[in-house]
């Protein structure tokens, strides 16, 4: 399977993040079983995220910071709700979800805040699945946020997460950028990756 393009999911913009279609779903994979279906997709952009939690069975929210993106996400999945916020300071009540879901988000928050109210919004026996960039590179956006995968683990166990596993995404990095160069999609705002590789995770609030 093409890692940035699915048909089964016509209509939608490609995945920004280097794992793209695979990522996602080996994230849901590694986070069964699930104890309900209330999903939340963090900064979920064009709605890819939502799309594939809905494909899944789950009842997905989507929280996104800018209003363009979230009427985007919106028609990508109707079945779905989109709300405006952010991931330091989501709109939600204790315990309203059953799976949170960061896609190369994190890199671009203040993690332990956005880490502890994922914390705070999952029920117990919640899932935090998270796809995001360890290594060290220079530059904007999550390639500049990136950070060793000891310090990731560290910072989510930190929020109270305990982290059941993790795997890393070998050349996924190298992959993206040169599809993005070749497709003529956003590329990330730095020269090269550097010594960059993706990774999942998937932690539990016991």
């Amino acid at each position: 399977m093409n890692l940035y393009e699915d048909t089964r999911l016509c209509g939608l913009g490609r995945p920004m993040s280097p794992g793209g279609t695979y990522g996602t779903s080996r994230l849901l994979e590694m986070g069964r079983p699930y104890r309900g279906t209330r999903a939340l997709d963090v900064g979920t952009g064009n709605g890819f995220g939502m799309a594939i939690l809905a494909e899944w069975g789950f009842s997905p929210t989507g929280l996104e910071p800018s209003r363009k993106l979230a009427q985007m996400a919106q028609g990508s999945c109707p079945g779905g709700s989109v709300v405006i916020g952010r991931a330091e300071s989501m709109p939600f009540p204790d315990r309203s979800f059953d799976l949170v879901l960061f896609q190369c988000v994190l890199s671009i928050t203040d993690r332990e805040r956005a880490l502890s109210e994922t914390y705070r919004v999952l029920d117990r026996g919640g899932r935090a699945l998270i796809q995001d960039l360890s290594g060290t590179a220079s530059g904007e956006g999550c390639l500049g946020g990136c950070s060793p995968l000891s310090d990731w683990t560290k910072r989510i166990e930190g929020a109270g997460l305990r982290v059941k596993y993790v795997e890393p995404l070998r050349g996924a990095v190298r992959n993206y950028w040169a599809w993005s160069v070749f497709s003529g999609a956003p590329t990330p705002g730095c020269e090269s990756p550097g010594d960059v590789e993706a990774f999942l995770c998937c932690a539990v609030k016991d």
